[in-house]
């Protein structure tokens, strides 16, 4: 289904470029892992979420998923090409929703950056001032 600029992440191998990434991003509890879409012939953005069973229920995993697509839609036209691999923590589901959108843009443009990025509290988030 396709989702305005955002296509989704599909196949073994798409994912598989997932273990060698380009770039890696975080702010707060978002980490992003991306692979540049020039590198494969790929000119879109793909998107894939990554939110493990320790995030808590179903429920939980399922609300955080439309609230991190609701935040990378807000982005989107500011990325650049190539797939992102979002990987929250359960913090996500208690933050606001700009704040959200805040940390979701300054993982996947850092991580599009092409550099590693050590994880900075994103603000409203409780870190150290």
């Amino acid at each position: 289904m396709r989702r305005g600029l955002i296509e989704p992440v599909h196949g073994r191998s798409q994912f598989a470029q997932f273990r060698r990434p380009s770039g890696r991003g975080s702010s707060g509890p978002v980490r992003v892992r991306f692979v540049d879409g020039a590198e494969h012939g790929d000119p879109g953005i793909r998107v894939a979420y990554a939110i493990a069973r320790r995030f808590g229920s179903a429920v939980a995993r399922n609300r955080a998923r439309r609230r991190l697509r609701s935040a990378v839609d807000e982005v989107a036209p500011h990325l650049r090409a190539g797939a992102y691999l979002v990987l929250p923590d359960p913090q996500v589901g208690d933050m606001e929703f700009t704040v959200l959108v805040g940390a979701v843009r300054d993982a996947m443009m850092g991580a599009a950056r092409g550099g590693i990025f050590p994880s900075a509290p994103a603000p409203g988030t409780g870190g150290a001032p």
